[in-house]
């Protein structure tokens, strides 16, 4: 085996973690496009959406999960849309968080076929933002206050991706799929 490491270089370095990246984009593009064909599957089920009431439950029934997906996935798409672009270095989360709650109170209003128009356009940006971002973009990172630093590519893969998942297997559960 041919020993590298005596003339690896910082930009050697950095060429491979951009490799890498790129292919983490390429799991993450695959797991949004399967979440959102598992969503889309869902959408036939909007009558039983629209039939289930706003409740003031600890736990969201569908309704209410949905939208909370339409809701959020605007929300962190944008997010990491404008870190990637260096629109963006800082944001206060936690008053955020507040504003979702307001905004998800109005979502679940909608009909249900809203929601799941809204989400499904959400994720499609996101993942044309995440096919067209370089490795660059996705280390872009911001303050979120109270110590926290996260990176584009951290709002991807958390509080995108995963509550993504979280909360489809949640709606599906809800519906009984």
């Amino acid at each position: 085996m041919k020993i590298e490491s005596t003339n690896f270089t910082t930009d050697d370095l950095r060429g491979f973690l951009n490799e890498l990246i790129e292919e983490v984009k390429l799991l993450y593009i695959e797991r949004l496009t399967a979440l959102a064909k598992r969503l889309s599957s869902l959408r036939s089920m909007h009558e039983k959406i629209d039939s289930m009431p706003i409740s003031q439950e600890q736990v969201w029934n569908a309704r209410e999960t949905l939208a909370h997906i339409a809701v959020f996935t605007k929300f962190y798409g944008v997010v990491a849309h404008r870190m990637m672009r260096n629109e963006m270095d800082s944001l206060d989360l936690l008053s955020m968080i507040a504003k979702r709650d307001e905004l998800g109170s109005l979502a679940a209003r909608k009909k249900a076929e809203e929601n799941f128009d809204e989400a499904l356009s959400n994720i499609q940006r996101t993942l044309e933002d995440i096919k067209t971002a370089t490795p660059d973009q996705l280390r872009t990172s911001a303050d979120f206050g109270n110590g926290v630093v996260l990176t584009a590519e951290d709002i991807i893969r958390l509080p995108y991706l995963a509550h993504l998942e979280m909360h489809i297997k949640q709606l599906e559960q809800n519906l009984q799929v």
